[in-house]
């Protein structure tokens, strides 16, 4: 448990023993004492006429529940500001204990990014070649091209996709990204050995990216730049790297978590449920099916652990990173589960077979967790949930956010 949390609990348990305490020891004598300050105060004033008799009572009614209101938020804080002093005290001895056996401390660095040189293999770099080609019709639209991932650094597997960052000029976004949807379809019907996978972004977003830290932002930052027109170089300069903002969070699990959790999760249980399967069923998987959207489920894990490791300070750079740092922090068993998960993914799979399903369910609900654990229960993030829970049953008018909401009806 890191630092942040322990004190977050701290706080909690304090204000909820402080609460508990007025209750029980001051909540009479604080009702008492706020009445008696009332009496003081109408013993002051003179009042006449048929509503002498009225002023007084809601004053003193008044009194009560401003006094009750006062005395339990002043005990609340008082017990919160208790149970982060009495947190901090207990992380920091459990942290001499730790030292004094020689221990790592728990907190990690504030950033780890594992930096490479750009390193293009002869046959990535004839290929990033030919889609500089294809783009150079578009420079006056593009404000910069980026290389990402592993192939930028000369670590790509037989599997691996080429990965291009396409920053547009906002006036050329659209042209750039029809042009590249289009190139797309072409290199499907192709059917090139090598994928290429291109994301194409907007100058604002991009801006947005850099803004709040998103891990996308430091592929690009640290990614092979292969043409700009000093837009980028002026991003980099006026964002420096740091951990991502909590705005991250929420965003991305807005928006690549909640929905896609519960939509996969809710389908592929639902195709299992129909089909009756067992431990048994998966035995011979020539006669087997299998359930979907597997894909789906793949990626909402791997997008959950670009918020999970970022929290503890790990930026991953490429997918060798996410395995090496999952094995770092869960252990080897759930390393070798991600990367059964990359594998598939790269595969492009969309059939999960049932015991599958098993051994990959309980890392997905512990990174679910986690990353709740990450956000805290915010009326923001409950609402999320919410609009999730809404789509996945259907009942779209009651999703809260106008934009999802519009979008999915």
């Amino acid at each position: 448990m890191t630092k942040r949390e322990i004190l977050r609990r701290g706080k909690n348990t304090g204000a909820l023993i402080g609460g508990l305490i007025y209750l029980i020891f001051a909540f009479l004598p604080s009702l008492q004492i706020s009445s008696y300050m009332v009496l003081i105060l109408l013993s002051r004033l003179s009042v006449n006429g048929t509503s002498s008799e009225l002023l007084p009572r809601v004053l003193i009614i008044a009194g009560d529940l401003f006094g009750v209101l006062l005395s339990f938020s002043l005990f609340a804080v008082l017990g919160a500001v208790s149970g982060i002093l009495i947190a901090h005290g207990l992380y920091s001895v459990s942290e001499l204990f730790r030292s004094l056996k020689g221990e790592v401390p728990e907190e990690r660095p504030a950033l780890i990014i594992k930096k490479r040189e750009a390193l293009l293999p002869e046959e990535i770099r004839k290929e990033v070649e030919r889609e500089m080609t294809f783009l150079s019709p578009y420079l006056n639209d593009i404000h910069s091209i980026v290389l990402i991932g592993s192939s930028a650094y000369g670590l790509n597997a037989e599997d691996s996709d080429i990965d291009i960052a396409i920053i547009s000029r906002k006036r050329g976004f659209e042209r750039v990204r029809d042009a590249v949807f289009e190139h797309e379809i072409n290199l499907s019907l192709r059917k090139e050995t090598i994928r290429r996978e291109f994301i194409v972004l907007g100058p604002d977003y991009s801006r947005e990216l850099f803004r709040i830290s998103s891990p996308f932002s430091f592929s690009i930052r640290y990614g092979s730049l292969l043409w700009d027109d000093g837009y980028l170089k002026g991003i980099l300069k006026k964002y420096k790297a740091s951990l991502p903002s909590s705005e991250y969070y929420l965003k991305a699990f807005h928006e690549h978590v909640a929905t896609q959790y519960y939509g996969a999760l809710t389908a592929i249980e639902q195709d299992i449920k129909g089909m009756n399967c067992s431990t048994d069923c998966c035995r011979d998987k020539k006669n087997c099916k299998g359930h979907t959207p597997g894909d789906m489920f793949f990626k909402v894990i791997l997008r959950m652990l670009y918020i999970t490791l970022p929290a503890r300070g790990y930026i991953p750079l490429t997918k060798r990173d996410i395995v090496e740092y999952v094995k770092r922090i869960y252990g080897r068993n759930r390393a070798e589960i991600v990367e059964e998960i990359i594998t598939l993914s790269r595969k492009s799979t969309k059939t999960l077979y049932y015991d599958q399903y098993l051994r990959l369910k309980p890392v997905a609900t512990s990174l679910f967790r986690e990353t709740l654990e990450i956000l805290g229960r915010s009326a923001e993030v409950t609402r999320v949930l919410r609009d999730a829970a809404n789509m996945v049953r259907g009942n779209y008018q009651k999703i809260q956010d106008r934009a999802f909401r519009k979008c999915v009806i």
